[in-house]
């Protein structure tokens, strides 16, 4: 732009008329589109002649220096131009609004109009710099990515090309090259949009551009590659499970996967029927159409259900398939029932019962049971029940042939209903039953108590079992005895009764004497059993006990030694007896059994001092008779030794306690140490035992008291027979200043066999701790926005310990231990024991010991420390 500002003149006139006139030029240029060069050009025109330079300038312009100063002004006659002022600079064109300003210049003092003003004013301006196209966009982010819905954002411009950004388009392709499955969207007012609906499990590409407020578009940034996941795989189809052996069964299916619903993985589920489903194959790779399961076990049918899944499965298991007719079901042999019996009863009919551990194994009508008879002890068999359910428990035979015997079998069987089977039924084995033969004498009876000795002054009670051959419960039954070595019988009526034993008054007999019985027994056959075998009782009076130690009153000791008198009115010797020992404060027996003809036992129950007791003694005779109890009543009294006195110091040198104990002589009335047990107690926790057999005077190092904190010691005296007395806690005073009166921080780390070899660590050593749980992992799940983690139930706690140690030439007396020292430390076997002057104290397994010399000589050391279990 170019131009002239307003002008004044035409105020002096010669007497020709002539006159002066000041002007102003404005050029603009642009050099570039964000530039305005700007020249402002001022002169002095005049059409007379003119000659001054003693004139008087002044004058500004916006963004100019100032005009001043005089100038030489020679026109000729017919007049002339003379420049005033000539600048020219540079501004910056912004978009929307160019740059602009005044100007105003004046000339006064030209002769020949001395003291007139020539002046010109006026304004310049540039028009705004014209908008530009916007760069393109840096690749666009993605994220929360699924088929359902991808979040993505634009990435930022460098250039909007002098308007603002206020429109956003994306497209995206199959390919890098955006030639294929090219999708554009619409225009967006927003950067960040979520857009739906995308194919599963494909390679996307997604690029973007921008257009500012000016309509220019910008070009497609470069693109971003995301992948979809897979949508949840199609169940596999044709599941087929095929009966190999009781243990094996094979599988097969169709897989069904496409692009969008892949396969990565197989997993085969297995459910016993009426169970839970199982996972008996998980992981098979994705092509796997076939499977064995070799772990059945005989007795169950099982059911199968397959999937193929991706990262999509869903886990409610609703992606698994099954087979609806039965073909993915498969039964083993089912087991075989047991128990199997046969007995007539009242109406002639015999009855066969079994049992089975069959429980919901099988679906009704997936397993049967079969019946078989035969007559002829086994070389023949006839069916007479085949299918009864399961459930069924027995099975009567009406109107069995009364004249024959008959035995029966019973089965199970899996039938062809059974999936995999292939038409065949898998069995048990048979299992049979007694023989009954429906009206016959029993076999001989047997008499089975009693078994031991009896007292003749007692009733007696004789005990047999009836042997039923057709099955009939015993109607009656006869007894007859004798003594030992007679030949005459007394035989007792016949007695109708169904009970299998009979009492004899008492006195009927003598002790000292031996009578042997025989039964025999009747059931529905008119005919009875034949006389069973003699069985013989010895009778003899019981034998008795009388307790000759302890005595009533008091017992001196810590284990009691009980001694009785036998005797059996007989003559038979003792072949065995009980000690029972009873603790009134807790209620508590404890019996000791005695064998032979032993008088005498020493209990091993410890007694304590004061305790009240009861002691039983019963005695067995060489026939099995037992007395009965006898007792006796006693407690326990007897010396305790003096208390002992502990004394505990503090070993800043090595880092442990050393503890002693004094056991003052006992008096009167007291008894004499055999030893000591000293315990330890940490912060008012629990006690615990150091040292159990510590000498009367003894001495013990305690190389594990920690540092610092509340340490305490007690001992207890103890004679040889456990009497015992206590000391009052003895405190350990660890000191927390140095030899100099200097508070001082050191620690500890031991080693070695008992922890016998320590290093201390002075001068104030620097202590770091790191503690947290051991195997964290984070997992990504389909769905999630965060990670879940997932830690093992271990823990850890890491110490870090840096010192200085004093160089070779100076010592401090071996209060800290020297380089060579540490080093021999850490090269012992571990754990080792680390405890510094906060109290803590723990086992560790020891890192690699580093060091480095500084510039003072000394050696800054660091180590570091795992806690493990001691």
């Amino acid at each position: 732009m170019a131009g002239e500002g307003t002008w004044s003149g035409n105020t002096a006139t010669s007497s020709g008329g002539n006159v002066g006139r000041l002007h102003t030029y404005v050029n603009i240029t642009n050099p570039n589109p964000w530039t305005s060069r700007v020249r402002i050009y001022t002169y002095f025109t005049s059409n007379y002649s003119v000659s001054d330079s003693s004139n008087s300038v002044s004058g500004w312009a916006d963004g100019f220096p100032g005009a001043g100063g005089s100038r030489n002004v020679s026109h000729g006659g017919s007049g002339g131009t003379t420049a005033i002022y000539d600048e020219t600079r540079d501004f910056s064109r912004g978009f929307g609004t160019g740059p602009s300003g005044n100007f105003s210049f004046s000339i006064t003092g030209l002769a020949p109009w001395g003291s007139t003003t020539f002046s010109v004013s006026g304004t310049w301006g540039d028009s705004p710099r014209p908008y530009e196209t916007p760069a393109a966009p840096a690749a666009p982010s993605v994220s929360n990515v699924s088929t359902a819905s991808v979040k993505i954002t634009s990435g930022a411009t460098s250039n909007n090309g002098g308007a603002g950004i206020d429109r956003w388009q994306f497209q995206t392709a199959w390919d890098s090259s955006f030639s294929t499955g090219l999708w554009s969207s619409s225009e967006y007012t927003s950067g960040t949009q979520t857009i739906a609906d995308w194919s599963g499990n494909r390679d996307y590409w997604v690029r973007g551009r921008v257009r500012n407020s000016a309509g220019l578009w910008s070009g497609w940034s470069s693109g971003t590659k995301f992948t979809t996941p897979p949508l949840p795989a199609n169940k596999p189809t044709n599941l087929i499970a095929t009966y190999v052996s009781d243990t094996q069964a094979n599988l097969s299916w169709t897989n069904n996967p496409t692009a969008e619903r892949p396969y990565s993985a197989i997993d085969v589920q297995r459910r016993a029927y009426g169970g839970s489903w199982v996972t008996v194959a998980l992981g098979l790779a994705g092509t796997t159409t076939s499977w064995s399961d070799k772990t059945l076990s005989a007795g169950t049918r099982y059911d199968y259900r397959v999937r193929g899944r991706n990262s999509a499965a869903p886990t409610d298991g609703s992606d698994y398939a099954r087979a609806s007719t039965g073909a993915s079901d498969v039964s083993t042999t089912p087991l075989a029932p047991t128990a199997v019996a046969a007995a007539k009863d009242g109406a002639g009919s015999i009855v066969v019962s079994w049992s089975g551990a069959w429980g919901t194994a099988y679906p009704a009508g997936w397993c049967v049971l079969d019946v078989q008879e035969s007559t002829n002890g086994g070389t023949t068999w006839a069916s007479l029940a085949t299918g009864l359910a399961l459930t069924e428990r027995q099975w009567t035979h009406a109107s069995p042939n009364a004249s024959l015997p008959h035995l029966y079998r019973v089965r199970a069987r899996a039938t062809t209903a059974s999936g995999g089977v292939g038409g065949a039924d898998l069995p048990s084995a048979w299992v049979q039953s007694n023989v009954v033969q429906l009206i016959t004498k029993p076999g001989q009876p047997m008499i089975v108590g009693p078994q031991a000795a009896q007292d003749a002054t007692k009733a007696l009670t004789i005990e047999w079992v009836h042997n039923s051959i057709d099955t009939t419960p015993q109607s009656a039954y006869q007894m007859r005895y004798r003594a030992v070595g007679t030949s005459t019988w007394t035989t007792l009526a016949k007695t109708t009764s169904s009970t299998s034993s009979r009492t004899l008054t008492a006195g009927l007999f003598s002790n000292g004497t031996s009578v042997e019985f025989q039964v025999c027994t009747w059931g529905a056959s008119a005919t009875g059993s034949d006389w069973s075998d003699t069985f013989v009782v010895a009778l003899s009076a019981p034998p008795t006990a009388t307790i000759s130690s302890p005595p009533l009153g008091a017992w001196p000791g810590a284990r009691l030694t009980v001694a009785w008198a036998y005797y059996q009115a007989n003559g038979l010797a003792q072949a065995g007896a009980e000690v029972r020992l009873y603790d009134m404060s807790s209620g508590q027996y404890v019996t000791t059994p005695v064998t032979g003809a032993t008088s005498s036992v020493t209990l091993p129950t410890i007694l304590p001092n004061g305790s009240s007791w009861s002691v039983d003694v019963r005695v067995r005779s060489s026939a099995a008779q037992w007395s009965d109890w006898t007792g006796a009543l006693f407690w326990v009294e007897y010396p305790t030794p003096p208390e002992p006195q502990v004394q505990a110091l503090w070993d800043v040198i090595n880092g442990v306690a050393q503890v002693s104990v004094h056991n003052p002589t006992p008096t009167s009335g007291q008894a004499t140490p055999t030893h000591n047990e000293l315990w330890r107690s940490i912060d008012g926790g629990v006690w615990t035992l150091i040292a159990d057999t510590l000498p009367p005077q003894g001495a013990v190092t305690d190389p594990t008291a920690p540092a610092a904190g509340e340490i305490r010691y007690r001992a207890v005296a103890l004679t040889a027979l456990l009497a015992s007395s206590e000391s009052e806690p003895v405190p350990l005073d660890v000191p927390a200043i140095d030899h100099r009166g200097h508070a001082e921080c050191a620690t500890y780390v031991s080693g070695g066999p008992g922890y016998g070899i320590t290093c201390r660590a002075l001068y104030n050593p620097e202590l770091s701790f790191s503690r947290g749980r051991r195997d964290r992992t984070l997992y990504w799940f389909a769905g999630r926005s965060l990670p879940v983690e997932h830690a093992g139930p271990g823990l850890e706690r890491t110490l870090t310990l840096t010192w200085r140690v004093l160089p070779e030439w100076e010592s401090d007396g071996g209060r800290s231990a020297s380089r060579e020292e540490w080093e021999r430390l850490v090269e012992l076997p571990g754990p080792h024991l680390v405890r510094d002057c906060q109290g803590r104290r723990f086992y560790a397994s020891l890192g690699d010991l580093t060091g480095r010399r500084l510039a003072d000589g000394t050696y800054s050391m660091t180590l570091t420390a795992t806690e493990v279990s001691a």
